[in-house]
């Protein structure tokens, strides 16, 4: 399992390795994350053709859903937040 907080890191782990399975959040330090699924959509023979499932907590369901052209599901963030 590899991780990264950012855009431009992820673009470079990204052509480092062939991944299966993408997980990609949409708010990255420094930049929107789902650019990455588009990068690698439009250059399979360099990426691979991992799934990816798109994340965020801050996009409509129904948004992501239909701008979801480079990635194969969307998986809304909910969190709860405890107060006791």
């Amino acid at each position: 399992m590899t991780e990264t907080p950012s855009l431009a890191e992820a673009a470079s782990l990204c052509a480092e390795n062939r991944f299966d399975l993408i997980f990609l959040d949409h708010n990255l330090g420094d930049g929107i994350g789902w650019e990455i699924a588009e990068m690698i959509f439009l250059d399979p023979q360099k990426y691979g053709n991992p799934r990816i499932v798109a994340m965020s907590g801050s996009v409509p369901k129904e948004k992501a859903e239909k701008s979801g052209i480079h990635y194969s599901q969307f998986l809304p963030k909910t969190l709860r937040i405890r107060t006791d």
